[in-house]
């Protein structure tokens, strides 16, 4: 979608001569997917989940800090590259694992939920059984595609461009678990 997307602005650009630019911000996961208990952390289970390798790096970034970043780019009156990377917090999931254990106090277990090449399986006999509908944007085969790119390590960036406009706070992954983790000690 964001290719087709942008070869339909570049056609319309260069068609009105404009000088409008349409950049993509890279930003990984969301931070507040890691509240849900779904992505890498299960706080009932007080245990950080990962697939293929622990020491694989990933990218996360809150939803205000995208939006700030975003914000900034569209006022930006310099040229802008076509691609910029922003993460509020890289981490592995044994990094993930240590901060649990310092925002919580609780000893958090590592648990490989599989291999990638089996991730990429599960994918492939998802998107043949369940496709998702006409106009789904995001059947459960394609989510874990998200999953399986970060478990490979290929959406790690080249760079960060966090730097390029000042005055953004970035927001780590510390204060998603410990609000995650008082939530889920709440509702035992």
């Amino acid at each position: 979608m964001r290719r087709r997307f942008h070869e339909a602005a570049h056609r319309m650009i260069q068609q009105s001569n404009s000088d409008i630019e349409f950049p993509s911000i890279f930003q990984g996961g969301f931070a507040e997917l890691l509240g849900s208990g779904w992505v890498l952390f299960d706080y009932k289970k007080r245990q950080v989940s990962y697939f293929g390798s622990p020491d694989t790096v990933v990218e996360f970034t809150a939803w205000n800090n995208t939006a700030e970043f975003t914000a900034a780019v569209s006022m930006d009156s310099n040229p802008t590259p076509p691609s910029l990377f922003v993460a509020g917090q890289q981490l592995t999931p044994k990094d993930a694992q240590r901060i649990a254990k310092n925002v919580t106090g609780v000893d958090f277990s590592l648990k490989r939920t599989m291999p990638v090449w089996m991730l990429g399986w599960v994918i492939a006999l998802l998107r043949f059984f369940k496709p998702g509908k006409k106009d789904e944007v995001m059947p459960i085969w394609v989510a874990m595609q998200y999953a399986y790119c970060s478990a490979l390590g290929v959406m790690s960036p080249p760079r960060l461009d966090n730097d390029r406009y000042k005055g953004i706070q970035w927001t780590g992954v510390a204060n998603v678990v410990r609000r995650a983790f008082r939530e889920a000690e709440t509702n035992k």
